[in-house]
């Protein structure tokens, strides 16, 4: 007997792969343990490794950097979301309902805790290129984000139906490589950045021979082809010190940076199975369309004393670019609503009471893209307002036998409060299996990082 049903032969391997969902773990919560404890309003004051994440122009940046501007970096941040989606959905559509109604479990939100490591290095591009006079500083940096169980990227089954938190669990569990370069001109005066984020894309083909048209399982001849290609995603940045100028602007910063869309699209993923039945050929057009990751704005600016460091970021995300699959998107037509534009409001603040430490503190308000609107329908997918407090400590540790340059060490704990939100379906929409709900919680983060300059 051969094994393997025609769903599981085709349907069930290639559908898991039909959404457009999350983000990556930066927009999360952010991409290092010194930016997340400043509540990540780093656009205008960021000089490290980290600058290919928060401002790309920040890798030109010398402030701060006493032996040099070679960096490397390592972190762990580990995610704890505590979530409750309150619902009552059945699978009793009758009204009245039938005497044995049958719960169904909504599992939306479990299973989404993890943890990330990042690597982060910038080096001195003066070591390779001989620059003029009125270049500060030159770098390259590369920052690296991988989970904490050694998984690349994890696609997981979900339709707009689906109850499903679009920044967490595996929509934000993905490798992610950020590269680029910043400059600075005429001592830190100002400073230009450039640089990519990776994503992937493609075609693919299937090709399934003999199917029986039996429920019992069986193995079909196969045949799969996939080109996939990597789609550069532009990542630019600026910084302004107009101090440099003007002495009574000593220590105000201005930044800018800019990431443009990122999304995981293989498209189309032709499969074609060919039965037993009188050689009837079924043709279907899959596809695969996960992370997305919308155009982001950012604007910042940072003052700055011998002690303190007060930091502002105003964020703008496009989330109106939201796309689903062409699969999904033409099964779903009519029922699909677009979300929404935000802006994110960031703020910092580092006290330093001895040079070698700083206490850290931060917060941001990040409304929710998925409007009262886009929830009515049969869309379920899952975002709050959300509050974000941060606290941390930056320490210079003591030199260590045979490393030179400083070695520092970045302590923090991140919350995120989910206001508790109510959705409302329309008559059109709402049924036992698709009820009214209310969901909400709390996300706890600790993060530790080490950063040696040389």
């Amino acid at each position: 007997m051969k094994k393997h049903s025609l769903i599981s032969a085709i349907i069930a391997i290639f559908a898991s792969c039909s959404g457009a969902f999350g983000s990556g773990f930066g927009d999360t919560y952010g991409f290092s343990t010194f930016g997340m404890s400043l509540g990540n309003a780093m656009c205008a004051r960021v000089n490290d490794w980290s600058s290919v994440y928060y401002n790309m122009a920040g890798l030109g940046k010398t402030k701060g950097l006493e032996y040099g501007v070679n960096q490397i970096g390592l972190e762990y941040q580990g995610n704890m979301p505590v979530f409750d989606i309150d619902i009552a959905r059945t699978d009793a559509d009758d009204n009245p309902p039938p005497t044995t109604v049958t719960a169904l479990p909504t599992n939306g939100d479990k299973d989404l805790e993890g943890g990330t490591f990042v690597l982060g290095v910038a080096l001195d591009a003066g070591l390779l290129l001989d620059l003029p006079s009125f270049v500060s500083s030159a770098r390259l940096g590369i920052g690296i984000g991988a989970n904490d169980d050694l998984t690349a990227v994890k696609i997981v089954d979900q339709d707009p139906r689906t109850h499903t938190f679009l920044r967490y669990g595996s929509e934000c569990q993905r490798l992610v490589v950020l590269s680029g370069m910043g400059f600075g001109f005429f001592n830190d005066l100002m400073g230009v950045g450039v640089g990519v984020h990776s994503a992937f894309g493609g075609e693919g083909q299937v090709l399934l021979e003999e199917i029986d048209l039996q429920t019992d399982a069986q193995s079909p001849r196969g045949q799969t082809k996939m080109d996939m290609t990597i789609e550069p995603n532009i990542l630019l940045g600026l910084y302004l010190s107009p101090g440099k100028l003007v002495d009574s602007l000593e220590g105000f910063d201005l930044g800018f940076s800019y990431r443009g869309e990122s999304i995981l699209d293989i498209y189309p993923f032709q499969t074609k199975g060919e039965t037993n039945l009188g050689s009837m050929m079924l043709d279907m057009t899959l596809a695969i369309t996960n992370y997305y990751q919308p155009e982001m704005y950012t604007v910042g600016t940072a003052l700055s004393t011998e002690t303190m460091t007060l930091s502002l970021d105003l964020e703008y995300q496009r989330w109106s670019g939201f796309r689903l699959s062409k699969p999904t998107t033409d099964n779903f037509a009519g029922n699909l609503v677009e979300l929404d534009d935000i802006f994110v409001p960031k703020i910092g603040f580092e006290y330093k009471p001895k040079k070698s430490l700083s206490l850290l503190m931060g917060y941001y308000y990040q409304p929710s893209f998925v409007s009262d609107q886009a929830s009515k329908g049969v869309m379920n997918f899952l975002d709050n307002d959300k509050h974000v407090g941060s606290l941390g400590l930056r320490m210079k540790l003591p030199k260590l036998p045979l490393m030179k340059g400083n070695t520092e060490l970045n302590l923090g704990y991140q919350c995120q409060y989910l206001v508790d939100r109510d959705v409302k379906k329309d008559s059109a929409a709402y049924s036992s299996f698709n009820p009214d709900y209310t969901y909400g919680g709390v996300c706890h983060t600790v993060m530790a990082g080490l950063t040696i300059s040389r």
